[in-house]
């Protein structure tokens, strides 16, 4: 009888615990429900991102490609233009035949026609669609690390709860053994001790 009643005694000390651990459980595994959520919104988030990602670089691409043939044309036409001064005599130019005055006042203005920049709103352009790459690039990497912390968060609420759940399987099996049956509605294990 003796060992009976430490056994009860025992059980009814482990009472407080083992009530302390189904309110753990319950915090647990709502707060697993919210980071679930948490990060099912984070991977939609992703999903939107990437897209994303993938037009402005797919912009960024073409327009250096753009601003790339337009600086070989500018190019090319540096050297023919230079060619074309070795051939001007006077203000009249050799491809309009419009008289410019002086032979100075021609070269000064087709030099001033040659130093347009041909691919300063492709320029303009492009920083702004760099700057666009990068906010979608540092978007998706703080994604990523959210995911990460919140996948390792689950993790650890996961062992918790099975850490939990044990805890208070001992206790019922414990109880069981004693003969208390631990039920939601039914009579309170301290009342049934």
């Amino acid at each position: 009888h003796r060992e009976d009643l430490a056994a009860m005694q025992s059980l009814q000390q482990s009472i407080s615990p083992w009530k302390a651990n189904q309110t753990r459980l319950t915090t647990i595994l709502q707060s697993e429900q919210v980071e679930l959520k948490s990060l099912e919104l984070l991977r939609v988030e992703e999903r939107d991102l990437l897209p994303q990602v993938t037009a402005v670089t797919s912009e960024e691409a073409r327009l250096s490609r753009q601003i790339a043939e337009v600086d070989k044309s500018q190019s090319e036409l540096r050297t023919l233009v230079s060619q074309l001064q070795g051939h001007v005599q006077s203000g009249t130019c050799p491809l309009c035949g419009e008289d410019h005055g002086s032979k100075n006042q021609l070269v000064l203005r087709i030099q001033q026609h040659v130093a347009a920049d041909a691919a300063s709103s492709a320029r303009a352009d492009i920083t702004g669609v760099r700057e666009r790459v990068k906010q979608l690039t540092e978007r998706v990497a703080s994604n990523k690390q959210k995911q990460q912390a919140m996948e390792t968060q689950l993790a650890f609420l996961g062992k918790e709860r099975a850490k939990f759940e044990s805890e208070i399987d001992q206790f019922v099996n414990f109880a069981v053994k004693l003969g208390v049956v631990i039920k939601e509605d039914g009579l309170s294990p301290v009342e049934q001790i």
